[in-house]
């Protein structure tokens, strides 16, 4: 750095190093915090519904009956799918791929990408084909009285 009595080729130096560093400090800054809002859109529990939550009757999705049963679901804002864990739970997921947003499908018991292969279980866990995250996960709550599930 100059103390003020350098040349001034050592000043531009010094400033050409200083902007340098800040730019990439900067890119950093937004690549890292851009990066970060990808992992959260899809990891499980933070997949969110625009417009509040959503109520769906489970008796409109027979294979919902049953532990284990999975449904893709119908009139919803976003690609959707439920999976029956238990008598009273069931887990939802956004049926958009982490990887390149293409709409995914059932496959067996969990779900595919058709677009790059990606495979996932019915935890939403990726366990083949292209490697990338989770599908994401939206909160449920299961009201066995009425059998509807709200999904926010």
């Amino acid at each position: 750095m100059c103390d003020g009595n350098c040349k001034p080729e050592e000043a531009d130096a010094g400033r050409r190093e200083f902007l340098t560093r800040a730019s990439l400090a900067a890119v950093s800054g937004l690549l890292l915090n851009s990066c970060g809002a990808l992992v959260n859109l899809f990891t499980p529990g933070t997949a969110q519904i625009s417009g509040g939550p959503l109520t769906i009757n489970v008796a409109d999705y027979p294979a919902l009956a049953t532990v284990g049963g999975t449904a893709l679901l119908r009139n919803v804002p976003a690609p959707m799918a439920a999976v029956r864990t238990s008598t009273a739970s069931f887990l939802v997921f956004s049926r958009t791929c982490p990887h390149q947003g293409t709409t995914i499908g059932l496959s067996g018991s969990g779900f595919r990408c058709p677009n790059h292969g990606a495979q996932f279980d019915s935890t939403g866990k990726n366990t083949g084909g292209f490697r990338t995250g989770p599908l994401g996960r939206y909160t449920t709550a299961y009201d066995p009285a009425t059998d509807t599930l709200t999904i926010s």
